[in-house]
């Protein structure tokens, strides 16, 4: 990989899931930066400063060529809309060096690809297939039993995480995304 390549994440956990699996899968990867969004815990990106600060630091501190940032699709049904509306919100539109990713559904939907097609998939199936009970340190809880089952994702079984492969030329164009 010749460019630096910079991912902001809308959380910590979205953070230590590339960390501790995603780069791990894929050793091509181990150098990109990635790094969390800055809100609080369970958040969504919603300040432009703050992420336009987190997009200047990779560019000024990492210098990164390239950053592509990860936003849920949550229960919003079109992702060109969403894509759309947040480079707009977030003053991406005139970015070119920054592109906008919409994960469908959930960052946890590229855990669930494991197993089959996770495109529409939630936490909460991941907390029903985990069987855990409360919310307290959901993510984290998620994460942790993830890891546990050394399972590899399968780009296949997602669309944006296909697509998100496919940019940083991890996997081929060629690949069925289902």
């Amino acid at each position: 990989m010749s460019k630096k390549i910079g991912v902001i994440v809308e959380g910590p956990t979205d953070k230590d899931f590339f960390d501790k699996h995603i780069k791990k899968q894929y050793p091509e990867i181990r150098g990109v930066k990635v790094v969390s969004s800055g809100t609080q815990r369970g958040q969504k990106i919603t300040n432009k400063t703050k992420l336009n600060s987190r997009i200047q630091d990779l560019k000024d501190k990492s210098s990164c060529d390239e950053i592509y940032v990860l936003v849920d699709l949550d229960d919003k049904s079109c992702v060109v809309t969403e894509k759309k509306d947040f480079d707009i919100k977030m003053g991406l539109s005139s970015k070119d060096e920054v592109t906008t990713v919409v994960v469908s559904t959930e960052l946890e939907s590229w855990m669930q690809s494991a197993w089959g097609k996770s495109d529409k998939r939630t936490k909460e199936d991941l907390k029903k297939t985990f069987k855990i009970k409360s919310n307290k340190n959901v993510e984290e809880n998620i994460l942790k039993e993830f890891l546990k089952r050394k399972e590899n994702i399968k780009p296949e079984n997602n669309q944006s995480l296909c697509f998100f492969l496919k940019k940083l030329g991890i996997v081929s164009e060629d690949t069925k995304c289902k």
